[in-house]
C-alpha cells in the first residue's frame, strides 16, 4: 500500500479520500489543520497513519466540501457539529458519521467509516475458536439473563453485540435494539437511537421498549446508573439483554455494575455471563516471514500451558512491506475472555466479593485470559508476541 496521491480539486479531493479510505479498511479520517497546512490521517488497523498534507487554501476548501455533503452549516465555525454523509462504493452503500470542532488553527473534523458490509460479521469471522463461540452460542440459547461484552473503547464491542445479534434475529423472536447511534441496519432487529438534544436516552428507550413486547433488547452501553438498574431490571423479568461496558477484564464489569449502584441480590442471579475483548493486528499475508522466539517466551506460564510438551513451535512475523505500510500487520482480530457465571461466582456477587476473587475463581472453572488467548493466536500464526504484549495491559 503506497502513499496515496489525490486530485487538487476540493470537490474531488473528498470524495476520493472517502472511497481510498474505504478501499483500504479504514475506520476513521482526520483532519488535523495546523499553522501552515493540515494533515490527513486515517486509522487502520487501530492505528493512526499520515496520508495526505493539504495547503491551508485547499484544506478550507475540502473542508467546506465534506460539510456540505453532511449537510451541516459551513458557516459555522466556532460550535462543534455532528453530521452524517453516505454514497455509493462499489454499488453497496458506505455511510460516515461526520465530527466537527474548532481548534487553534481552524476546523478539526473526524469522519467515522460506516461500511455496512464489511462492519456485519458472524460469529465465526471474529477470531473465537470453535469451544468460544460454542460456548457463546451457549449463553444466547437463555430466553432471559444479562449477558455483557466488555473492552476498551475501539476493541470491537459492538461488532461482537451485531455478530449476536444477526444469530438471534429470526421470525419467532422480537429483537429490538438502543444505539448511539446506529451503525449498521440488521434485518429483524427494530432499531432505535439515543437523541440527548430531546433527551431520548438509553433509560428512557429501555423503559419504552419494555412496553414493545420485546424477547431480546440491546442496549448499546450502560453509562449511568438508571440504564444499569432498568437493564439488570429487565434481564429478570423474562427479557434477554445484551449491552457494553468499558473495561480491561470479564471479571472487572461485575465490579463495575455493583458501583454503578446495581444491588448484588439481583445482579448475581441476572448475570448469565460476560465477554472481554480486544483486538490485535494481524501478520499481512504479503511479507510474513518465519521467525524463532527465545526460551523466555516458551517459558512464558500464557504459552507453555499450550504448547505440546517437548515441543518448539515456529512463528511467524511481518517483515514489512508497501501492502502494510511497512508495519509487518494487515488486518485484525478479536481476543477474547468468556467469564461463565457459575452458582459460585453467583454467590460471590451477592457477597460484593472483589474483581481478584471472582477472577480467581473463573480461572479454576476455566476461563481462558485474554493474555492466554493471544498467545494461542500467536501459536496459530495469526499475530506476534509483541503485538499480544501492546494490546493486552497486565496490571
Amino acid at each position: 500500500m503506497a502513499t496515496p496521491s489525490f486530485p487538487a480539486d476540493p470537490t474531488s479531493l473528498a470524495e476520493e479520500l472517502l472511497r481510498w479510505a474505504v478501499s483500504e479498511g479504514a475506520t476513521d479520517i482526520h483532519f488535523v489543520p495546523r499553522s501552515d497546512d493540515c494533515v490527513v490521517r486515517a486509522r487502520i488497523d487501530g492505528l493512526l497513519r499520515d496520508i495526505h498534507t493539504l495547503d491551508k487554501v485547499l484544506y478550507t476548501k475540502t473542508v467546506s466540501r465534506i460539510k456540505v455533503l453532511a449537510d451541516i452549516d459551513i458557516a459555522e465555525k466556532r460550535r462543534p457539529q455532528d453530521g452524517r454523509l453516505s454514497f455509493l462504493f462499489e454499488e453497496r452503500p458506505v455511510d460516515f458519521r461526520l465530527s466537527s470542532i474548532p481548534t487553534l488553527h481552524g476546523e478539526s473534523l473526524a469522519l467515522r467509516v460506516l461500511d455496512r458490509t464489511a462492519g456485519l460479521r458472524a460469529l465465526d469471522q471474529l477470531g473465537l475458536s470453535t469451544r468460544e463461540i460454542r460456548t457463546i452460542r451457549s449463553f444466547l440459547s437463555h430466553s432471559s439473563g444479562l449477558i455483557i461484552v466488555t473492552g476498551p473503547t475501539g476493541a470491537g464491542k459492538t461488532t461482537t453485540m451485531y455478530a449476536a445479534l444477526q444469530e438471534l434475529a429470526v421470525p419467532e423472536r422480537n429483537v429490538l435494539s438502543i444505539e448511539d447511534p446506529i451503525e449498521y441496519e440488521i434485518s429483524g432487529v427494530v432499531q432505535t437511537a439515543v437523541q440527548a438534544k430531546i433527551d431520548v436516552t438509553f433509560a428512557g428507550l429501555l423503559r419504552s421498549i419494555l412496553r414493545h413486547d420485546p424477547d431480546v433488547i440491546m442496549v448499546g452501553e450502560v453509562r449511568d446508573a438508571e440504564t444499569a438498574e432498568v437493564a439488570v431490571r429487565a434481564a429478570l423479568t423474562g427479557h434477554l439483554v445484551l449491552t457494553s461496558l468499558h473495561t480491561q477484564r470479564a471479571a472487572d464489569a461485575v465490579s463495575a455494575l455493583l458501583n454503578l449502584g446495581v444491588r448484588p441480590y439481583a445482579l448475581a442471579p441476572a448475570l448469565k455471563a460476560v465477554v472481554a475483548q480486544q483486538l490485535v493486528r494481524e501478520i499481512c499475508p504479503k511479507c510474513r516471514s518465519s521467525f524463532e522466539y527465545g526460551d523466555s517466551i516458551l517459558s512464558d506460564p500464557d504459552c507453555a500451558d499450550l504448547l505440546p510438551e517437548g515441543t518448539k513451535p515456529s512463528f511467524s512475523i511481518g517483515l514489512g512491506c508497501e501492502e502494510c505500510f511497512g508495519s509487518g500487520y494487515r488486518g485484525r482480530r478479536g481476543i477474547f475472555e468468556i467469564l461463565d457465571v457459575s452458582p459460585e461466582i453467583q454467590k460471590m456477587i451477592l457477597q460484593s466479593r472483589g474483581a481478584g476473587e471472582i477472577e480467581s475463581e473463573a480461572l479454576k472453572g476455566g476461563m481462558v485470559t485474554l493474555r492466554k488467548s493471544g498467545f494461542r493466536a500467536v501459536l496459530e500464526g495469526h499475530t506476534t508476541v509483541e503485538e499480544v504484549v501492546r494490546a493486552v495491559q497486565i496490571e
